[in-house]
C-alpha cells in the first residue's frame, strides 16, 4: 500500500467511515489517478474538473 493510500485510509478511520465508504473512496481515487496514468498527488483542481466533466 502506498503511502499516500495509507494517509487518506488512516484519515478516513480518524473520521469515522464506515469501511465500505473507505473502501469507495479508495477505489474511486485510484479511478481518477488511472484515468490520468499519474499518481493522484500529482494532480491539480483542473484535473478534477476534468475528470468530472468525463
Amino acid at each position: 500500500m502506498s503511502k499516500l493510500r495509507q494517509r487518506m485510509t488512516e484519515d478516513l478511520k480518524i473520521r469515522n467511515y464506515s469501511p465500505r465508504t473507505i473502501q469507495v473512496y479508495i477505489n474511486r481515487v485510484a479511478k481518477f489517478a488511472h484515468y490520468f496514468g499519474q499518481s493522484p498527488d500529482r494532480l491539480t483542481r483542473e484535473h478534477i474538473r476534468e475528470y468530472q466533466r468525463y
